[in-house]
């Protein structure tokens, strides 16, 4: 073993590491990337293991974000996959009921909304609000869960 090996072992040495000699298709960096990827993992698993429970400084934290915990908690769908590839079905109407409550709460404009939700044009998010103002009206499931989320945001920003 040589010294860089004893010295990245003590420091770091989960379970299931691949060895820096273990992979021959371009060997150590092949096997450094798959080890960041886990180490990324376990910082991660870490980090939600001790916010778990724990309020976010609402300070350091903008409408539009909490606007976004809120209806991902509502939903259980994680961040990642609302903010994530906007063609993931499985988070479709909780992104569009999202979009929807930070245009009506916050009155950002729709460029400002886009950016916050990773869209290259405002005009997906207008079409998006539009969509889910109609889905209020026809569809009382919808109309439901818009009005509970919006009573929870604003109870919580005129409680601050």
């Amino acid at each position: 073993m040589t010294r860089h090996s004893e010295i990245k072992a003590r420091l770091w040495d989960p379970p299931n590491a691949v060895p820096d000699q273990g992979i021959d298709l371009g060997g150590k960096a092949v096997a450094a990337a798959i080890n960041q990827i886990r180490l990324r993992s376990r910082f991660e698993a870490a980090a939600t293991e001790y916010n778990h429970g724990h309020e976010v400084h609402r300070s350091k934290t903008t409408k539009t974000q909490r606007i976004i915990h809120h209806v991902c908690r509502h939903f259980g769908v994680t961040r990642d996959t609302l903010l994530g590839a906007h063609g993931c079905t499985r988070a479709a109407l909780p992104r569009h009921i999202a979009l929807y409550l930070t245009r009506s709460i916050t009155n950002n404009s729709y460029r400002v909304i886009a950016k916050s939700f990773g869209f290259k044009d405002p005009q997906n998010v207008m079409d998006r609000c539009a969509r889910v103002w109609r889905l209020c009206a026809t569809d009382s499931f919808v109309a439901q869960q818009v009005s509970l989320l919006r009573t929870k945001i604003e109870a919580e920003f005129n409680g601050q």
